[in-house]
């Protein structure tokens, strides 16, 4: 009942602000998200771009020797790369094409993964 009516009010264009740990109801009902982290904004984005946004998972056979395309950054671990990109995959794959490819896993980036970003080492530390 309660996203029911935020969601009347946002189309009214009221602002409104909502705060929840359950990242799927922010994802339902907000435009924009902020991210606070012991008491402080880390991160302010609209869903819209967030959801732009993809991430791939590949392992490689072999270390790829092009370099990566403009606007695609990686994380690296050995064989591993977490690639971030942003709009149009077909870059990516044509990138991925010419590499000896194992196994592959596309998905948006979310604001999950962004938000465990930010509270990751807060995690640990309280583990």
């Amino acid at each position: 009942e309660l996203l029911d009516q935020i969601l009347e009010a946002r189309d009214r264009g009221q602002t409104i602000l909502f705060s929840s740990h359950v990242l799927q109801e922010v994802e339902t009902v907000c435009h924009r998200v902020g991210i606070l982290r012991l008491g402080k904004l880390v991160h302010l984005q609209s869903l819209d771009e967030i959801r732009s946004k993809k991430r791939v998972t590949v392992h490689f056979q072999k270390t790829p020797e092009k370099p990566l395309p403009p606007g695609i950054t990686a994380d690296v671990d050995g064989l591993q790369w977490k690639l971030h990109l942003q709009g149009d995959v077909q870059t990516a794959l044509q990138w991925l094409a010419h590499h000896d490819v194992v196994d592959l896993r596309m998905e948006p980036e979310g604001l999950d993964n962004i938000y465990h970003q930010y509270h990751q080492a807060e995690k640990a530390a309280s583990a």
